[in-house]
């Protein structure tokens, strides 16, 4: 089957629930087969995520797959189903999370490895003769791959759980992982691996399996454990926790713990296993309390040799993991200057590196107290610029806000302790700046409303003023520096928050430095305006009923003491009347209102374990609940920050269209203007147009008489040649010859000044032709201007219509807008 997407595995998730409803209601072998399909197709989802998102179809989902599980019995077929999508479902953190600590899914998954492990013990007893019918049914494949799933979602759900108290459940889960470590078959491992995480989660858990009859066993069981060096270091410290403290385990075989941490420490570095090196690590912290320091002396120094030549630049990031065990040896005491100089130098090239800079500080500041640095050595030299690489560098992605304070923390308690020391405090003040000490309290978190969790960042405030005081003795920077984080508003509420908290060492050395410092009238005044609001804060979560800080619900349980005391009252009596009349009272007698007694405890016992029970199953009841509501509320809170945000993408919608209302408006008068002006440049146009044409008229009048004149002036032209001709052929004479010279040149003289008018009449009228054709032109372009201005104005009123509609249209969503703003304020009140 093809891997399903988110999408598809949304749908999927939809059809499970509705089948799940289904059979719950009608139990069919229809709606059996419905439902084992669809939980089949749940196998193959390859994008987990969809089973962590925070919806209510998610918390749907929880809850149906709750509901079948309870109501399934060990014999369906169902039941392994669902197992197997949760182991399958146990892969994604998020989704393991959420089986865990929301759902509540461990009870029942413990609930059917006992009932199995009751069963098997019942049909294996020796007064049922069933074993030789079922013992090979009951070892076959099948069964010990269901045992094998079974402890595959225990080992996986138990692991980081946090139990505030003893559950009902945790009691008989441990006597059956206890039993199936003690057989050493094959899921012996996985049962070790889910005890281990049963007693780290609560202390209780240890208590129970001191008090188990087979105590004995499961140490014969620990000490013979020979599956991977991972189970064996659990074991051991499994071994640890359930050993008592009046019959310690000898000193060899503490010794030889000692040789698997060793090895198991130079292992995971070596092959970079983290889960390895920090399982070696806690067992070492459990071994140096119980080991005295001669004991382990003679491997200490080749071992911590081995280590720190196996740390390479490369695994530098790793290096922290080996450092944080190795400082819980060097408080205890163990080895000297020469053991712990390489380890030092180690821890000094590593406070540059963010991930192991908690780890070197804390070794430094051990080795520090223990003195085993000189304060001129090279050491301290070197992590003081390590540190000040660290900071001075590029910030890193955001990590945990508590990752943050803790590394801060141990960077604080180290320099205050090479500040305690008088050969390392001057030059402390040269090398370290004020400014690096402003970096390192930058990523502390705001302090929240009311009571914090934890007062890690107070610890590191009260730390940073502590060193910050003791440096001012040394440099003026330094006390301006003082002065200048006092008159800081986030580290006056932290050290509000220190003068409030539980530990009275961190208490004192806030008011030491309350009394020392010299606070400004306004850092005294925020100081306690962060007091006040972190007590109102406080009184209004107990107040409101918060559902963090509220009491969990706890029906009252009513026992009948009244046996127990009659029978106290006998007892007394008795010895009130053997004390006054001497005689003795048989020890039958007596011994039988012991058993009375002890039988009415013991009746009493069974009435709280019942209650107990009761009550535990009210407490998943209500934690299933409070998961719906908080899925239901989730939903709500969506829908009403959809429905906000949709009220605000109309009011923006309205503030959009007033706006464009607002703009179509002076548009509006901006085309009418236009308009306006338009239709006044066009009767211009029109009045200097007629006048063009009239003087064009004119011209043309003109134009027509001087025509004539020339046609005239040409036939006198005409005439007066013919007359020339004649009087030249009728005188023959000299003195008409010479009178007709005479009239010649007069004749000639005429005409050439006819000819020169003429020429000038001929230029001025085609000038007037030019000029009529420039008129016409301009006549023309006017026209053409006209009639480009009428459709210029044609499409403005158009404009203008449409804009008169989107200005009605807007109103009206205007209108609606505040119609649907104003049911939502009705609704609110």
């Amino acid at each position: 089957m093809c891997p399903i997407s988110a999408m598809a595995a949304t749908e999927q998730i939809r059809n499970f629930i509705t089948a799940a409803d289904t059979y719950r209601k009608t139990e069919s072998s229809k709606s059996l087969t419905q439902l084992q399909r669809h939980i089949k197709i749940l196998f193959v989802v390859s994008d987990l995520g969809v089973f962590s998102a925070d919806a209510q179809l998610t918390c749907d989902f929880y809850l149906s797959l709750h509901r079948l599980l309870s109501s399934l019995g060990v014999t369906s077929q169902v039941t392994w189903l669902l197992v197997r999508l949760l182991e399958h479902l146990c892969t994604d953190t998020a989704a393991l999370a959420l089986l865990r600590d929301r759902y509540c899914f461990l009870p029942l998954v413990a609930g059917m490895l006992v009932s199995r492990m009751i069963i098997f013990t019942l049909l294996c007893a020796r007064r049922y003769c069933f074993l030789p019918l079922v013992a090979g049914m009951l070892v076959s494949r099948p069964e010990g791959d269901r045992t094998t799933l079974l402890l595959s979602v225990t080992e996986a759900l138990t692991a980081d759980i946090t139990l505030d108290r003893f559950e009902p459940f945790v009691g008989p889960l441990l006597r059956t992982l206890s039993e199936l470590v003690c057989e050493r078959g094959e899921s012996a491992a996985a049962a070790l691996r889910a005890l281990y995480h049963l007693t780290r989660c609560t202390p209780a858990a240890s208590d129970a399996l001191l008090a188990a009859g087979q105590r004995k066993r499961l140490a014969k069981a620990l000490l013979s454990t020979e599956s991977g060096r991972l189970e064996q270091l659990q074991a051991a410290e499994l071994l640890l926790a359930v050993t008592p403290a009046h019959q310690p385990l000898p000193g060899q075989q503490l010794r030889a713990f000692l040789d698997l941490v060793w090895a198991a420490l130079a292992d995971g570095l070596a092959g970079g296993d983290v889960k390895l090196m920090r399982q070696a690590g806690r067992l070492l912290e459990s071994l140096v309390s119980e080991l005295a320091a001669e004991t382990y002396e003679d491997r200490l120094a080749p071992a911590v040799k081995q280590l720190v030549e196996q740390v390479t630049p490369e695994r530098h990031h790793q290096a922290g993991l080996i450092l944080r065990p190795l400082s819980a040896l060097v408080r205890r005491g163990a080895g000297g200057a020469d053991v712990w100089r390489p380890v030092c130098g180690l821890a000094a090239r590593l406070m540059d590196q963010p991930e192991a800079v908690e780890a070197a500080a804390g070794l430094l500041e051990a080795a520090l107290h223990r003195q085993l640095l000189p304060p001129d050595g090279g050491e301290l030299a070197a992590a003081l610029a390590g540190l000040e690489r660290l900071l001075s560098a590029e910030p890193a992605p955001a990590a945990d806000p508590d990752t943050n304070c803790r590394r801060a923390r141990a960077v604080t308690a180290l320099l205050a302790a090479m500040a305690a020391h008088t050969g390392c405090r001057a030059p402390l003040a040269e090398r370290w700046r004020p400014e690096l000490l402003v970096r390192l309290l930058r990523p502390l978190p705001p302090v929240p409303d009311g009571r914090p969790r934890h007062y890690t960042a107070a610890e590191v405030v009260v730390g940073a003023l502590e060193l910050a005081r003791a440096l001012a003795n040394e440099s003026a920077g330094w006390l301006e520096a003082q002065l200048e984080l006092l008159r800081d508003a986030r580290l006056l509420a932290w050290l509000g928050c220190a003068l409030s908290a539980d530990d009275r060492d961190l208490v004192q050395r806030a008011l030491r430095l309350l009394c020392a410092g010299s606070l400004h009238e306004d850092s005294v005044q925020q100081l306690t305006d962060s007091l006040s609001c972190q007590r109102a804060g406080a009184a209004a979560a107990a107040t409101a009923g918060d559902v963090a800080v509220a009491p969990p619900y706890r029906p009252p349980i009513e026992l009948s003491q009244t046996t127990v005391e009659r029978v106290d009252a006998v007892l007394a009596r008795l010895q009130q009347e053997r004390g006054d009349t001497k005689e003795s009272v048989s020890l039958v007698d007596t011994m039988e209102l012991y058993e009375f007694k002890v039988a009415a405890l013991t009746e009493t016992v069974a009435e709280l374990e019942q209650a107990l029970q009761a009550a535990s199953t009210l407490t998943t009841s209500l934690r299933l609940q409070g998961a719906q509501s908080a899925a239901e509320n989730a939903a709500v809170r969506r829908l009403l920050v959809a429905a906000e945000r949709r009220v605000e993408s109309l009011h923006s919608a309205s503030r959009t269209a007033e706006a464009r209302l607002a703009t179509a408006d002076a548009q509006l008068t901006r085309v009418r203007q236009e308009r306006d002006q338009c239709q006044r440049e066009t009767q211009q146009q029109h009045a200097a147009a007629q006048r063009l044409e009239r003087e064009l008229t004119a011209r043309s009048e003109s134009l027509r008489t001087a025509q004539q004149a020339v046609t005239e002036t040409e036939a006198r032209r005409a005439a007066l040649a013919e007359q020339v001709a004649a009087l030249t052929a009728e005188k023959q004479g000299k003195s008409a010859g010479e009178e007709l010279s005479a009239a010649r040149q007069r004749q000639e003289a005429a005409l050439q000044e006819q000819e020169s008018r003429l020429q000038e009449t001929s230029r001025a009228l085609h000038q007037q032709e030019q000029q009529a054709a420039a008129l016409r032109t301009e006549v023309t372009n006017l026209e053409l201007l006209c009639k480009s201005q009428e459709r210029s104005l044609a499409e403005k009123d158009a404009e203008c219509a449409e804009l008169l509609e989107d200005n009605r249209a807007l109103r009206k969503i205007q209108d609606m807008i505040h119609s649907i703003s104003s049911k939502a304020g009705k609704e609110k009140k």
